[in-house]
């Protein structure tokens, strides 16, 4: 017989690695937009050497899209970072189907969007700035 669960949450340390059982697992967009990241929310309940339960661990996932699936009750490990008291991870290990799986979250996209945006702006600014300075200093009245 397994001993109770105990009412201290797990050690929420930077980095945090877990392995347990998928339970509960719910899927949702955080809004209704079109194109609006999928969450994937899920108990991790776990247990010890000797099959004692452990506390379980919350585990959230986000992304626009995502490689790989989980289902209830298969074994994962995880590793992410703790926010207000749930792990929040990238990419988790199914042990059960020996795949990995990740959220898309094109964090990377986005960055080159902004610093494309971000010249294109500064080349705008420039291109008027050049004009002005060009005209200001430009003879008056112009010569026929």
């Amino acid at each position: 017989m397994n001993a109770p669960v105990s009412r201290h949450r797990p050690a929420q340390s930077e980095g945090s690695r877990f392995t347990g059982v998928v339970r509960d697992l719910q899927r949702w967009r955080a809004t209704e937009e079109q194109g609006a990241p999928s969450v994937w929310n899920f108990r991790l309940e776990r247990h010890d050497t000797r099959g004692d339960q452990l506390p379980p661990v919350p585990v959230e996932m986000r992304g626009y899209s995502f490689s790989g699936t989980i289902s209830v009750g298969d074994e994962v490990s995880v590793q992410g970072r703790w926010r207000d008291g749930t792990l929040t991870v990238e990419e988790l290990y199914n042990i059960t189907t020996s795949a990995q799986v990740r959220a898309k979250s094109y964090r990377t996209l986005r960055k080159v969007m902004l610093i494309l945006f971000g010249i294109f702006f500064l080349a705008i600014v420039v291109s008027i700035l050049s004009t002005l300075i060009s005209q200001c200093s430009a003879p008056w009245p112009p010569e026929p």
